[in-house]
């Protein structure tokens, strides 16, 4: 009998190991995507292509036990006449005389220059018409379109942007490259170039931080073709490759907690509170990475003597009556307060494939004015993001917090979290400040109203985060793409074969999700935006008004609005774990009736 019980005990042991071992985790996903890029040459000389026509471009990118091999066609046109002639007697009917700028009279005058000045973003909206409609023309199919400006009507062009309260026409002057809610970017050759700042930009807020047009112009180009391909090139590298996640993974829900910390500087911490925007944030958030559902929740606290928090500002150097945070210490006593205070915490980018993630990030309202700084160093900056833990200090080093608004700060940090890397930024640490022009809170563009679209999500980020969420769930999967995911990603959409990769991992079974944004101040008012679901939903909507006792005794009314919707599967490991055990569970029942049964036969 007991010879009968342990076999079968062996046998559903040996299957049960069957059954739970990882299929492939050790597999290498190899994502292959192409490109269409369509180079519109405005340039009414029709010579700065220079025999350039069509060619492909091909760059590998390496990431630990993922790759991606990226081929971009490339398809330089002229625009035709009659578009030439529109952009002219737009720019003709819209140009603004503001004077010269200090720093460029001296190059005006050396080359004998008009410069005139133009509003960005009409008139990018009007460069966005009028290339869809050669485009059209031409019946070409684009991913992106570079127009290339060249000198129309013999006029040096410099671009303001309005309206903004806090924006000076001198902030904008000798804008080159721009991109706006389209997948168009746009390079005007015929900006003047302004002098490189003394110092490292954009750390020290000299000058006009990073937009500042350092490039030479057309006129003073010895070989403008050449130019303008490696412009291109670089627009592919930089904004298609500026991701390298040795850990890609992917969550049905990203939760963004924001901590403002009030320091007793009552004022400070009151004026903070009114700038926070959670449904903005959210927005944000989701025009970086659509492909996750985001949550924002916002809580007040203050900072006790002898806590974490209190000892971040005891710490401070002071300089020149500023208080100034040191990111390793900084960083250290933060953790252990978010450890402490979000019990459960699931940081982003622990694990491959998640239920939730959490990123936590902190907003210190200082007793003075403060900025961080990288420990022992002079490298200035305005926030910082550890992966699942960020911060931002006010108003920030040149009150970088104040001009580019605190909830874009919050937003670029959790793109961080997300892994995304800023335009001007490749993994291996090169940089292009040329390409810091995207209208997006990944860029240091921190004047420009990035958050002002409608319906629209920036090309570049979700493009990266669907490659990024892509290998995660692969990886996760154990398995290679399938030929609808293949498909999608040769047509150049990720975001699609992300989603044909969520029907192979999520689409087996339905789980409950429940996601709320909620503020908690001394009086509560909670926040809630739709959310966007991988499947059909319904959805229950409801208020609780309760007392609610912070850890530093405060009490306070918090009234919730809580949206709970149907989603997909979490994890297609965690449903083959459960299924293994149940049938272990199975098989040792089997087994041991089988002895049991085998048992009495014998006696």
């Amino acid at each position: 009998m007991r010879r009968t019980q342990l076999v079968a005990v062996i046998v559903s042991l040996f299957y049960t190991l069957v059954l739970l071992a990882p299929s492939g985790s050790a597999l290498r996903t190899q994502l292959r995507l192409s490109l269409d890029i369509a180079v519109i040459a405005y340039d009414p000389s029709h010579t700065v292509l220079n025999g350039l026509g069509e060619e492909t471009y091909s760059r590998h990118l390496s990431c630990g036990n993922w790759s991606v091999d990226l081929t971009a066609r490339v398809r330089y046109v002229y625009a035709p006449n009659w578009a030439l002639q529109s952009l002219k007697a737009y720019m003709e009917s819209h140009y603004v005389d503001r004077g010269v700028p200090s720093w460029a009279k001296e190059y005006i005058e050396a080359h004998r220059l008009t410069v005139r000045w133009l509003e960005l973003r009409p008139f990018y909206e009007e460069l966005w018409r009028l290339s869809k409609e050669v485009l059209e023309e031409r019946g070409l199919r684009a991913n992106d379109i570079v127009a290339i400006i060249g000198n129309i009507d013999n006029v040096s062009r410099q671009y303001y942007e309005e309206p903004a309260p806090y924006l000076h026409v001198a902030g904008l002057e000798g804008v080159r490259g721009w991109a706006g809610e389209h997948p168009l970017v746009f390079y005007d050759l015929s900006v003047v170039p302004r002098p490189w700042p003394s110092k490292t930009i954009p750390f020290y807020g000299m000058g006009r931080l990073v937009n500042a047009s350092t490039e030479p112009p057309l006129w003073s180009l010895g070989d403008p073709a050449s130019y303008i391909r490696g412009l291109v090139h670089d627009h592919i590298r930089f904004h298609y490759l500026t991701l390298c996640p040795t850990r890609p993974w992917y969550a049905p829900l990203y939760r963004v907690h924001i901590v403002l910390v009030d320091y007793g500087n009552e004022t400070l911490a009151t004026r903070i509170r009114a700038s926070i925007n959670t449904s903005l944030v959210e927005n944000l958030v989701e025009l970086m990475d659509p492909w996750i559902n985001t949550s924002v929740d916002l809580r007040i606290v203050r900072a006790e003597p002898g806590t974490p928090l209190y000892r971040v500002v005891e710490e401070a150097g002071q300089e020149n009556g500023w208080l100034i945070l040191y990111y390793g210490n900084t960083s250290k006593l933060l953790a252990l307060d978010a450890k402490k205070r979000f019990p459960g915490l699931n940081p982003c980018g622990s694990g491959s494939l998640v239920q939730a993630c959490d990123f936590v990030f902190y907003v210190l309202a200082t007793p003075r004015p403060s900025y961080m700084r990288f420990q022992g160093t002079s490298f200035n900056f305005t926030g910082f993001d550890t992966g699942w833990l960020g911060a931002t200090s006010y108003p920030g080093y040149g009150f970088r917090v104040i001009r580019g608004d605190i909830n874009r700060v919050i937003a670029h940090e959790a793109g961080h979290s997300l892994g995304l890397l800023h335009p001007f930024q490749l993994p291996r640490g090169e940089i292009r400040w040329l390409m810091d022009f995207e209208e997006t809170p990944m860029s240091y563009y921190d004047e420009g109203m990035a958050y002002y679209r409608v319906g629209d999500v920036s090309p570049y980020e979700a493009a990266k985060t669907a490659l990024i969420h892509l290998a995660g769930i692969l990886a996760a999967k154990g398995t290679g793409l399938s030929p609808s995911v293949e498909e999608w990603l040769a047509k150049g959409e990720p975001g699609r074969a992300l989603e044909e990769a969520k029907k192979l991992l999520l689409g087996e079974k339905q789980s409950r999700c429940t996601k709320s944004t909620t503020t908690i101040t001394e009086t509560v008012t909670s926040t809630k935006t739709c959310w966007r679901t991988i499947t059909s939903v319904s959805v229950t909507a409801h208020s609780v008004t309760k007392q609610v006792t912070l850890t530093e005794k405060t009490t306070i009314t918090k009234t919730v609005t809580r949206t709970e919707t149907s989603t997909v599967t979490l994890t297609e490991t965690v449903t083959r774990n459960e299924q293994g055990l149940v049938q272990l569970l199975a098989v040792l029942v089997l087994g041991i009736a089988l002895g049991y049964l085998a048992a009495r036969r014998r006696g």
